[in-house]
């Protein structure tokens, strides 16, 4: 993730029409929430928690998915 930065925040950018400034704080969010998460768990301490904040971004990742899809589809269809 830390090597592709610039591609996926492009791709959350053109995705999304958001902006830089959003797409990149999205990206860090993921970012720092899968490595912290993930460190927490290697090491074994709070490893309910740090699942609870993986599965957490996992379902922002979902619902960020669904909402984009659903503002397409609205913008299309107010476009017709």
């Amino acid at each position: 993730m830390w090597l592709q930065w610039e591609e996926q925040r492009d791709y959350m950018n053109s995705t999304w029409s958001c902006g830089w400034l959003l797409a990149s704080a999205f990206v860090l969010l993921n970012l720092i929430g899968q490595l912290g998460a993930s460190a927490v768990v290697l090491v074994r301490r709070q490893v309910v928690i740090a699942c609870g904040v993986l599965l957490g971004i996992i379902a922002l990742q979902v619902k960020t998915r669904q909402s984009v899809k659903c503002w397409n589809l609205v913008h299309h269809n107010t476009t017709i």
